[in-house]
């Protein structure tokens, strides 16, 4: 299958902007009229919306190194969403919006809080799509254990798409929609491919353009070619070097559950 023929994703960091707690990540779950904190390691916080209509309004907030906003890339990813200027915002919005909901961001340095932007918007992906047919994909899998009452992780998550969750793929066939359109989940029994936020090829490339043309080179966004039949999986986009050293999307998920802070 030719790189063209498959779903691009974006990698998830915290490095450069990352949320912070205290400064506002709460989210409304379930049929709750209280919103509570955000906490990626609840499936529930992960692909469904977060705002209530008639309930007050949320806010939350971010933090950098940066001295300015200028000095930072205008699109992270983090837990099935993105943190993005408004400007990133309109670009996705006039391609497809199709169940997103944006969350007004403020950003403020790290060590005196300053406010940097109070323009910024984290956007809530829980638009859901078919990007696989497993029907016709080969894959070893196994059921899912048992589970305690208490547990609220991946597992739950990866119940929704199926009794089994998959170990390994050796073949994934892609279904034409998961090259297109906006920002979107793939259903799928497994971690790190529901894990991911996907983003159809027109608006992809259009984003890495718009977001490279100002950052700083070193602080310039990535999209990766996602294949998961492969052991590393994650290739550049848009140029497509093969050669080059990439992390897993596990690797890349265990760095970011060390928390919503930056490590100091």
């Amino acid at each position: 299958m030719a790189d063209s023929d498959k779903p691009l994703a974006f990698r998830e960091s915290n490095n450069e902007l990352w949320l912070a707690p205290l400064d506002g990540t709460m989210l409304y779950v379930d049929n709750s009229d209280t919103p509570e904190q955000l906490d990626p390691m609840n499936y529930k916080h992960f692909g469904r919306p977060f705002m209530r209509e008639g309930l007050p309004k949320l806010e939350w907030g971010a933090r950098t190194d940066a001295k300015s906003i200028s000095d930072i890339a205008e699109c992270h990813c983090f837990n099935g969403g993105l943190l993005i200027s408004s400007r990133i915002r309109a670009v996705i919005e006039a391609l497809d919006n199709t169940n997103l909901e944006f969350i007004p961001l403020k950003i403020r340095h790290k060590n005196n809080a300053k406010l940097l932007a109070d323009d910024w918007w984290y956007c809530n992906v829980y638009n859901w799509k078919d990007a696989y047919d497993f029907e016709k994909s080969e894959f070893q899998s196994e059921d899912i254990i048992a589970l305690d009452e208490e547990y609220m992780g991946d597992l739950l998550l990866v119940k929704q798409f199926g009794s089994k969750i998959i170990k390994k793929i050796s073949k994934l066939v892609v279904m034409p929609q998961a090259l297109e359109g906006g920002l979107f989940l793939a259903r799928a029994p497994m971690p790190k491919i529901c894990r991911r936020v996907f983003v159809g090829h027109e608006l992809g490339r259009e984003i890495v353009s718009i977001v490279n043309a100002r950052a700083p080179r070193q602080k310039s966004i990535t999209l990766e070619v996602f294949d998961p039949t492969v052991e590393l999986n994650l290739i550049p986009f848009p140029s497509l070097d093969k050669n080059k050293p990439t992390q897993s999307p596990d690797s890349l998920f265990k760095n970011l559950l060390s928390g919503l802070f930056k490590p100091n």
